[in-house]
C-alpha cells in the first residue's frame, strides 16, 4: 500500500549541494525589495525557479495529510488505511505520531464504527 510504502522506506531529503545553492538564493531574494522588481523582472525570474526537494519529514507529513483527507471524505477508504495509521500513532517519530494521531482522531470522530477494528479482540 502506498500509505504503508511512504510512511516506513520515504528517503532523507537533504542533499550533499543543496545547502550552498540556497544560501546564495536567499542572499540574492534579501538584496532586492519586491516591491522594485517590475512584471518582467518576476516573470523572469519565475521562470528560472528551480525545484527543490523537501525534507522526508515533510514528505510524510503531507502523505498522512493528504490520505487523511481522502479518507474523510470516503468511509471505505478510511477503513483501508486505518491500521496502518494506528500502528504508527505509536511511532518513535514525534512528527508521525502526532500526525498520525489527529488522522485517527479525526477519523474516528468522522467514522466512529472504525473503532471497533482498533480495539483487542477478548480471547474465549
Amino acid at each position: 500500500m502506498l500509505l504503508r510504502r511512504g510512511l516506513f522506506e520515504l528517503p532523507p531529503g537533504r542533499l550533499v549541494g543543496s545547502q550552498e545553492s540556497s544560501t546564495s538564493d536567499s542572499s540574492k531574494h534579501k538584496q532586492q525589495r519586491y516591491s522594485d522588481k517590475t512584471l518582467s523582472e518576476q516573470t523572469e525570474s519565475n521562470s528560472n525557479i528551480t525545484l527543490k526537494p523537501i525534507s522526508a519529514s515533510r514528505a510524510k507529513l503531507a502523505l498522512i495529510e493528504t490520505f487523511r483527507d481522502v479518507a474523510l471524505a470516503d468511509s471505505t477508504f478510511a477503513a483501508l488505511i486505518m491500521p496502518t495509521l494506528f500502528t504508527f500513532t505509536h511511532s518513535a517519530g514525534k512528527m508521525e505520531r502526532h500526525a498520525c494521531l489527529v488522522a485517527v482522531t479525526r477519523l474516528l470522530h468522522r467514522y466512529p464504527e472504525l473503532s471497533k477494528n482498533l480495539q483487542p479482540v477478548a480471547s474465549a
